[in-house]
């Protein structure tokens, strides 16, 4: 805990691969969690605004890095709700001027492998086409 947040999966999955049984993990794990120790909630706040804001990730990817992290589908549905539909595109944005320089390639061939690029990063195409248009 002094590194960092983690969730309680996380905590019972590193307890357990330090040795420690899973009962006994598990049991750590809550007590934390009633202690105030863990707040899923809110880390799950946090990690979802980072991966929006620092790491412009669309919501699909954001989905996928969080459960990845632990987090339980309450929390994750609840952080993701917070997310209105301009912080997607902006994130977008960000990205096309990151990797293409501000907009998409002209050739078919090259936009549609900048285009799977953006979905790898967890955009819909017609968010990619709504980002790419609002410039």
């Amino acid at each position: 805990l002094d590194y960092g947040e983690t969730t309680a999966a996380a905590l019972v999955r590193k307890l357990t691969q330090r040795g420690i049984s899973r009962d006994t993990a598990i049991r750590v794990s809550e007590k934390l969690c009633q202690l105030s120790l863990i707040d899923e909630e809110r880390f799950a706040r946090r990690a979802v605004r980072f991966y929006l804001e620092k790491k412009c990730l669309g919501r699909s990817r954001i989905l996928a890095e969080m459960y990845k992290k632990g987090f339980g589908r309450e929390y994750v549905n609840s952080a993701m709700a917070e997310i209105e539909e301009e912080d997607i595109l902006l994130a977008c944005k960000k990205q096309i001027e990151k990797k293409f320089g501000g907009s998409l390639p002209c050739d078919r061939e090259e936009r549609r492998r900048a285009v799977a690029v953006l979905s790898r990063l967890g955009f819909t195409s017609s968010e990619i086409s709504r980002a790419e248009k609002e410039d």
